[in-house]
């Protein structure tokens, strides 16, 4: 469903319906917060794929290769990065949520001003009025 309304482009999310730019004005999806909360989860996906690689290519390689002197270390250590690696995984969303910030807030931790409040507030209404329904905003619900 979120295909149908939104799309990406670098950092930002753009609207491809008119529900989807009501949620991105009314949610602020575009704030800088979250454009740099996309942004670090885009880099570091990206150092997991090379993390997971080199560990793919420990695991491949045969134990008898391994001088035998270092023979159980190596193996250790390989065992320990998968685990430290699984670890990773899960707290990278962690990291990311503790990061992101309240859409009442900027990406300095200052409330939203009263400018901003307001002109978000301008723009929801001006979406409103282009698809009036009894002075809200309605969404189609789909037929199963």
């Amino acid at each position: 469903m979120r295909g149908e309304h939104f799309r990406t482009n670098g950092q930002r999310v753009e609207s491809l319906t008119s529900v989807g730019k009501f949620t991105i004005t009314a949610l602020s999806l575009n704030r800088l917060s979250l454009r740099r909360i996309r942004d670090m989860r885009s880099r570091l996906a990206e150092s997991l794929d090379f993390v997971n690689e080199g560990i793919a290519a420990l695991r491949g390689l045969p134990a008898d290769q391994i001088p035998p002197g270092i023979r159980a270390r190596a193996m250790r250590m390989v065992q320990d990065a998968v685990k430290m690696q699984r670890e990773l995984s899960g707290d990278i969303d962690a990291v990311l949520e503790a990061y992101a910030k309240s859409a009442l807030l900027t990406a300095d931790g200052i409330e939203e001003t009263e400018r901003q409040r307001t002109a978000r507030a301008e723009e929801l209404k001006r979406i409103e009025g282009m698809y009036p329904a009894h002075g809200s905003f309605v969404v189609r619900k789909h037929r199963r």
